[in-house]
């Protein structure tokens, strides 16, 4: 039974949507109801105390949404919540995203105070055309500026984010703003490939024939090789870092660890007191409506829209599939890979197809 666990908090609020994002973030108008936030985020990590036995929290992650436009108090009184009821060691990693249009240096420090300690920033490009298509609110100089920013507060901890294979994107522009990235000498960097996600507007122009981008192996290839030669290998399919540098809570869910997610929308993988005196281990996804959320735990006790047990194949699988992702590659238990070698079991699951051929052999 894991004693340890990650804590994700999810702040559902951003500036403006970004038309290739398919995360629950949400843009409002209205002033942010800072202590009925506060008292819903109390109110799950009270839950998640009643019905678990972990005794420290391994890493706390703010995403979003955009969390640096959250108020700093409201971050502080989380943090403080958390540490009277579980554990919270020095120099455990706490990181806030970021956008470099709300990362203001004094700012930056309020967040330090309140616990943060690792920043992770959505600067995604340095060139003003690409960051347009990509609909960010910001542009190359406000991300120069932020970045510089963080920097001084927060040193060598801290990430970004950059996007390659965007509309129109050639080799030499992503070589251009890689170079540039590396500039500031980050000890963690992130580089996703540009997606077409469903439900995004982005989508919709690609549904219509709007909307291509180009081959992106190239773009991956040369990622990798110039980040690894400048000593930032690949440790996950999409983030590289100095050694000791990693993301600790991010490689707690690749490596399948416990971690529990509050906030709407938020997911979890938590372990959990039976009425019978055993534990199992459960996936949890609460309501992804901010507006909603915030009503349902006014009026009960959690706002789960999911919550059920895994069962060993389901944790197999995820075990499998989230390792996949990393360099150091998955260590499966003799149990775990009996029940992935379950052939029936996968069919089932339509994740093996048998192709059966002339001579009546199998090929899988």
């Amino acid at each position: 039974m894991a004693e340890n666990f990650s804590l994700y908090i999810h702040f559902p609020y951003c500036e403006k949507k970004c038309p290739y994002c398919d995360f629950n973030s949400h843009v409002t108008t209205r002033p942010l109801q800072a202590e009925a936030f506060f008292n819903a985020y109390r109110q799950e990590l009270d839950w998640l105390k009643q019905h678990t036995n972990y005794k420290n929290i391994g890493s706390i992650f703010f995403g979003g949404g955009t969390p640096s436009l959250m108020p700093t108090d409201l971050c502080g009184k989380i943090l403080e919540h958390a540490s009277q009821l579980w554990q919270i060691a020095d120099g455990t990693e706490i990181t806030l995203e970021s956008n470099p249009s709300s990362t203001e240096i004094e700012k930056l420090r309020a967040f330090q105070q309140a616990g943060i300690n690792r920043l992770s920033l959505g600067v995604q490009s340095f060139n003003d055309d690409k960051l347009q298509f990509l609909g960010r609110v910001h542009d190359a100089k406000t991300a120069l500026k932020a970045l510089d920013a963080v920097q001084k507060i927060f040193a060598s901890s801290f990430s970004f984010d950059m996007i390659y294979a965007s509309k129109g994107e050639t080799l030499p522009e992503w070589q251009a703003d890689l170079q540039q990235a590396m500039a500031f000498a980050p000890q963690h960097l992130s580089c996703y490939q540009l997606t077409i996600e469903p439900h995004t507007h982005f989508y919709k122009l690609a549904q219509a024939g709007k909307l291509s981008l180009p081959e992106n192996a190239d773009f991956m290839i040369h990622t990798i090789d110039y980040l690894h030669a400048h000593g930032l290998p690949a440790y996950e399919i999409s983030n590289h870092a100095k050694l000791g540098s990693e993301c600790q809570h991010n490689l707690n869910y690749w490596r399948y660890g416990d971690y529990a997610g509050i906030g709407p929308g938020a997911h979890g993988r938590i372990t959990i007191n039976d009425t019978d005196g055993r534990h199992s281990r459960h996936h949890s996804q609460t309501i992804k409506s901010p507006d909603l959320w915030l009503k349902t735990l006014s009026e009960k006790a959690d706002a789960f829209t999911q919550y059920h047990p895994l069962s060993s194949f389901d944790n197999a699988l995820e075990k499998l599939l989230m390792g996949l992702r990393l360099a150091e590659g998955v260590a499966l238990t003799q149990q775990e890979f009996q029940q992935l070698i379950d052939i029936e079991k996968l069919q089932q699951e339509q994740l093996l197809i048998q192709h059966m051929v002339q001579d009546d052999r199998h090929h899988l």
